[in-house]
């Protein structure tokens, strides 16, 4: 049989929400994350043969038409390995940001602050802002490197903020 969330979930996903779901491989049930609370499943009986489609089915179940999705899904994120607990928590907490969600992720936070900030600060909040993650350490090597070279610090933050919002990585998301 199909696994089946608790009836009182209803409600939060009649607004825009995020689930995550977590096999561990044939014949389990899917472990499932929604806004980052973990949700009791319920199947009846034993997990059945799989004897749908190759791969996955989003929005609809592949072995019964009639159950289709009325609902628009912005993103959905595949990984070929299952997240450890840190990846699934950065996951979500990016999505929450990206889309403005109330979830029990992390929140991701860019508070302007009163006065002058150093470069890291200012690089890092541009990444929350920009990019809903913060700089790796290479990253932030690199950028710290472009502005000792270029020696003048507005020009610098400049091409950084340039960089960064013409990248792959922003017009993917935007």
């Amino acid at each position: 049989g199909n696994s089946t969330l608790d009836s009182k979930t209803i409600d939060t996903v009649r607004e825009p929400f995020v689930t995550a779901f977590v096999s561990a491989g044939a014949g389990n049930k899917l472990a499932v994350q929604l806004g980052g609370k973990p949700q009791a499943v319920g199947q009846p009986g034993a997990v059945g043969k799989d004897t749908g489609a190759d791969g996955f089915t989003v929005g609809n179940r592949e072995d019964y038409s009639p159950a289709g999705w009325n609902g628009e899904i912005s993103e959905v994120l595949v990984y070929s390995k299952a997240l450890s607990s840190d990846e699934l928590a950065a996951a979500g907490a990016y999505l929450s940001c990206k889309y403005a969600l109330a979830t029990d992720y992390p929140r991701i936070e860019v508070k302007p602050e009163s006065g002058d900030a150093n470069d890291a600060e200012i690089i890092r909040r541009l990444y929350l802002a920009a990019l809903c993650r913060e700089p790796t350490g290479e990253e932030m090597t690199a950028l710290a490197q472009h502005i000792e070279r270029v020696g003048d610090r507005r020009a610098a933050l400049e091409d950084i903020f340039w960089a960064v919002l013409n990248s792959e990585e922003f017009l993917f998301q935007h």
